[in-house]
């Protein structure tokens, strides 16, 4: 028995042209831009990250980046050995401190086999603007379909002072479009995504300094390490399925008592197929039947009747057979029925 990690088909990666079109609304950084911080939690193999760090003069060292494919992860790290990431790994099970990214891209998966859709989305979302700065910068991805859900807009909105709608772009299949927004300085409050759109504080976007990420660690294995770990467990082989023994073939033609050794030694009990014939079932039972041996009747001393019986236990066999055409053979009446 072996555990299959299941097949997510949410991941697309983001346009690099989407990326410098997002900072072209971005302005200067405010301070020193040796404190800016970069935070991707869905980060895939790290090509739209390495280029809006670029893009922004963001230090690789202040990258901070999440990611669910073991691979994908890994080629991250290639890409960019000084970045901080977590993989594979999961947001939701991941420890990292809230209120200190200057910037977040956040992209999350559209579906898997799983679940998905825009209400999973939003969750995503939300989880990953709680790690902004107030006033911080975020770009969020997502597909027509999300956009255009109240419940998924209003998540968003709800967390962003502005924003700003890019152009769609094609992905296979599905219309892609981001939308770029600052979270909110003050706490979060109702509003919907078209009381927010193209309100710009001024002509660009301003890019604050990150505050100290104080925790940034992993603490739950994510769904394909758990797979690999029961994969790989000793204990697994409890529940490896029984080895199927075919009944050995007898040395010699069956004799009298030899069908009552093949139902005690539990060969009687299953399928059984000879070459070039059909298959059937075969199950043998024994029972335990009184047999009447002998009745005597006679006096005793009071001139009373008596009548003295002696029974003995005698082991029926019964055995039955269920052809492919559901026909039911019982070999110990004669009978059949279908």
């Amino acid at each position: 028995m072996k555990f299959v990690p299941r097949r997510k088909t949410g991941y697309h990666a983001t346009p690099l042209s989407a990326i410098a079109e997002a900072v072209d609304l971005i302005g200067e950084p405010e301070g020193d831009a040796s404190s800016l911080s970069l935070f991707d939690p869905f980060a895939g193999d790290g090509a739209a990250v390495l280029h809006l760090s670029r893009l922004l003069g963001v230090k690789p060292d202040r990258i901070y980046a999440v990611e669910a494919s073991g691979e994908r992860a890994e080629a991250l790290r290639r890409l960019i050995p000084a970045a901080n990431v977590l993989g594979p790994a999961t947001l939701e099970k991941c420890s990292i401190t809230k209120q200190t990214m200057s910037i977040a891209l956040i992209h999350p998966p559209h579906a898997d086999e799983h679940g998905g859709g825009p209400g999973r989305q939003a969750e995503y979302a939300h989880e990953a603007l709680q790690h902004l700065v107030p006033g911080g910068i975020a770009l969020v991805v997502a597909d027509a379909r999300c956009w255009k859900e109240p419940a998924f807009c209003n998540r968003i909105a709800n967390a962003l002072e502005w924003a700003t709608m890019l152009p769609p772009w094609r992905d296979g299949e599905s219309t892609v479009s981001m939308l770029i927004g600052q979270r909110r300085r003050r706490s979060e409050s109702y509003a919907n995504l078209p009381q927010i759109l193209n309100k710009l504080p001024g002509s660009k976007y301003t890019l604050l300094p990150g505050r100290a990420v104080t925790h940034f660690v992993k603490y739950g294995h994510s769904d394909d390490e758990i797979i690999d770990l029961l994969n790989r467990s000793p204990l697994m082989k409890a529940a490896e399925p029984p080895e199927v023994k075919l009944a050995p073939e007898p040395p010699m033609e069956l004799g009298r008592g030899h069908v009552a050794l093949l139902l005690a030694s539990g060969f009687l009990n299953g399928v059984i197929q000879k070459d070039g014939e059909p298959p059937h079932v075969v199950r043998g039972t024994a029972r335990k039947a009184e047999s009447l041996v002998s009745r005597e009747d006679s006096s005793n001393d009071n001139g009373d009747r008596v009548r003295t019986s002696v029974y003995t236990e005698k082991i029926e066999l019964h055995v039955r057979i269920l052809t492919e055409r559901g026909t039911l053979h019982d070999l110990s009446s004669g009978d059949s029925a279908a």
